[in-house]
């Protein structure tokens, strides 16, 4: 297997610091466990929950989750794919398809060497949310070649904060903001807070949750930014000789733009796919298919515990629901981050 990266090794997983996955995502996809000590971790915590839009109430969701320095584990990861078989090129960047006979058997790519050629039975874009490689398709190739605006992108920013009182692990539906921790030290949290439309409505965002919670004072340590899709997928995710995953198949959580879990979920389906067409010499969209039945079935399970999980939540305090009524207020008349994804 072939990866072509247009980061530098240094620069890879570096948009931010800290990510979070539970132990129980570690487990089930078999990606690298760490303990305190090695330079991938961070911390772990237990403490999760859901607030109501007007703070009134939380509702526990206690998970064992670890939180991860994504350029270290990144770095991990990558180790483990090389003794594992794969040859990684950075530095390198997609520019077309190469096509035989109508079908999609390589890529060229620019390097600071000039332009190279790989060849390959299969191609998988994880090019992420530009998704280049999926928007250069032609025209009926079997997977949609839209291009992501500004009302499909979910703008985040991240500041990691030093509280003078200890905050609880928060996660506010109605405004997609939350706190969550970067170290062990319960003083310190991201605030992070995430719309549709741009940076600025973000931060509107951010000045309604500040209406509705009691921060405190606290010292900015840094800010980061990012994006993520925030619509629904292609219809399918694959083609003849073809595969798209991650934020290029706009594969993030409707009610938080979260997208690592559900990307892992469609790959982990993908590979299992993936090798039995390729022991049957057979890798056309039909034999292919199955990745779009079982990962769209998958996601929508996984969606529906996590409603659940709210659920619970509405029926233990009234306030609850109609905190609830609001949100549904402003899906309907398009309101909010959340209004926005409703749409999609």
């Amino acid at each position: 297997m072939k990866i072509i990266e247009k980061l530098s090794p240094e620069k890879l997983g570096t948009k931010m610091d800290i990510v979070h996955l539970t132990k129980t995502d570690l487990e089930t996809f078999d990606i690298p466990t760490v303990h305190e000590g090695d330079p991938e971790w961070a911390f772990e915590f237990t403490d999760n929950g859901f607030a109501s839009p007007s703070n009134m109430f939380r509702f526990p969701v206690p998970a064992e989750t670890v939180g991860l320095h994504l350029h270290e584990y990144t770095a991990l990861m990558v180790k483990e794919a090389l003794e594992a078989g794969a040859e990684i090129e950075y530095e390198a960047a997609f520019r077309e398809f190469i096509f035989t006979d109508g079908h999609i058997s390589g890529v060229r790519y620019d390097t600071p060497e000039g332009e190279k050629e790989v060849f390959a039975k299969v191609v998988v874009d994880c090019s992420g949310a530009d998704a280049l490689p999926r928007r250069s398709l032609p025209n009926g190739y079997g997977i949609e070649r839209f291009k992501l605006a500004d009302d499909d992108v979910f703008y985040v920013i991240l500041r990691y904060a030093r509280f003078r009182e200890p905050q609880q692990n928060t996660f506010w539906l109605n405004t997609k903001s939350w706190f969550a921790p970067f170290s062990m030290n319960e003083n310190e949290k991201i605030i992070g807070t995430g719309a549709t439309g741009g940076y600025a409505r973000a931060e509107e965002e951010a000045a309604k949750l500040d209406s509705v919670t009691s921060r405190g004072d606290f010292e900015l340590v840094k800010t980061e930014k990012g994006i993520t899709p925030f619509r629904r997928p292609p219809y399918s995710l694959v083609a003849d000789n073809f595969i798209i995953a991650g934020d290029s198949a706009c594969l993030t959580k409707p009610d938080c733009g979260e997208g690592i879990t559900s990307s892992m979920v469609m790959i982990d389906i993908a590979v299992k796919v993936l090798d039995e067409a390729l022991n049957r010499d057979d890798i056309t969209k039909e034999s292919l298919w199955e990745i779009n039945r079982a990962s769209y079935f998958q996601l929508e399970i996984s969606g529906r515990r996590h409603a659940d999980r709210a659920g619970r939540g509405e029926n233990r305090h009234g306030n609850f629901i109609r905190d609830t009524e609001e949100i549904s207020e402003r899906q309907n008349d398009g309101g909010g981050s959340f209004g926005y994804a409703a749409g999609r």
